[in-house]
């Protein structure tokens, strides 16, 4: 059906990310790990819908979402240090073309084309001879997303959604320094989501 829609999307999302250190004063770490972490939260949603024929469908919506997602990692970055680091995924907005095919009257599947922007946390700890010292970065990724979804309309008005999401963002390195010693450490970092998504929404029009 044509026109605007809005809704809240109950999200059910695992965020994965791997951290490869390398520390250049000393000999050089082949090491990396891998932190996932399941986590619920909702997206908004609002976007426009286009029928093209009685069974081809376009749609473009825009959405955002405050997620949780927090990974720990156990001597990640500076493994001299004794240190472990968590990387929070804290919110997340993008926008996203979904191409539909009508199966019934009532019944739509689509394909989810989309490209996001994270907003995320690096918080390291660190234990140097005896002083405990955190540190957070902040770190901002763009990514793509593709996905397949169903939707029925079960009134109207009312539309009731079901999508599979799978996010990737590209590798990111970054150099950080800790402390009063100055080492320093060269880190990749490599996130992405895999997201089970239902949405209840209002089709205006």
């Amino acid at each position: 059906m044509a026109g605007g829609f809005g809704g809240l999307e109950f999200k059910n999302s695992t965020t994965v990310s791997t951290i490869i250190p390398d520390v250049p004063q000393y000999t050089p770490i082949d090491h990396s790990e891998n932190g996932g972490d399941l986590a619920f939260n909702t997206t908004a949603v609002a976007g426009y819908a286009w029928d093209f024929s009685n069974q081809y469908h376009l749609a473009l919506e825009a959405f955002t979402d405050s997620n949780n997602a927090q990974l720990t990692f156990e001597k990640s970055v500076a493994l001299i240090f004794n240190e472990n680091s968590t990387f929070n995924l804290r919110s997340v907005y993008g926008l996203r073309v979904l191409p539909g095919y009508a199966v019934t009257e009532q019944t739509n599947v689509y394909a989810i084309l989309g490209v996001a922007r994270a907003h995320t946390t690096l918080t390291d700890n660190l234990n140097s001879e005896g002083t405990t010292m955190t540190q957070k970065t902040n770190y901002d990724f763009t990514g793509y997303q593709v996905g397949l979804g169903e939707q029925t309309q079960l009134t109207p008005h009312v539309l009731l959604r079901g999508d599979l999401i799978y996010t990737d963002y590209p590798t990111k390195t970054v150099d950080e320094s800790y402390g009063n010693n100055s080492a320093t450490a060269v880190i990749q970092l490599k996130p992405s989501t895999i997201e089970a998504n239902l949405l209840l929404g209002y089709q205006f029009g």
